[in-house]
């Protein structure tokens, strides 16, 4: 799923110049509860592995309760789902060792803001962290 979802408030100017998405772009984009049928039906009962993981479980969360939705149900939906992070993995891999915060380093994952090529940033990195 690659959609550009309407956040029903205004974009920054900040948060454009950093993602790249401006007003114009989603002038005719679903919000979140449009789409949310859908995306539960994707998610449901399987796994998902993400780049800060719990970022992106509370950004569903947040934007899910924003739309209306109750907090149950938004975590009905959200704990059916097998959230698994990769983003620890992948800092372990590289060594990156935070000697003052005794804990690794996170690091970003890069590439640009679209749910397609972060897919694929991802897969390159897990297929990176099963060959190390």
């Amino acid at each position: 799923m690659n959609e550009l979802l309407d956040p029903r408030r205004p974009i920054t100017a900040a948060a454009s110049a950093l993602h790249g998405i401006t007003h114009a772009d989603i002038a005719h984009a679903p919000c979140i509860g449009d789409v949310l049928p859908r995306l539960a039906s994707i998610l449901d009962g399987r796994r998902c592995v993400a780049y800060n993981a719990a970022f992106d479980r509370g950004v569903l969360a947040r934007e899910l309760l924003r739309q209306g939705a109750s907090a149950s149900s938004a975590g009905s939906v959200l704990d059916r789902v097998r959230w698994e992070d990769a983003m620890g993995p992948a800092a372990v891999a590289a060594g990156l060792w935070s000697v003052d915060g005794s804990r690794y380093h996170r690091q970003r994952l890069g590439g640009a803001y679209d749910a397609v090529d972060k897919c694929r940033l991802l897969l390159q990195q897990l297929h990176r962290l099963a060959w190390a």
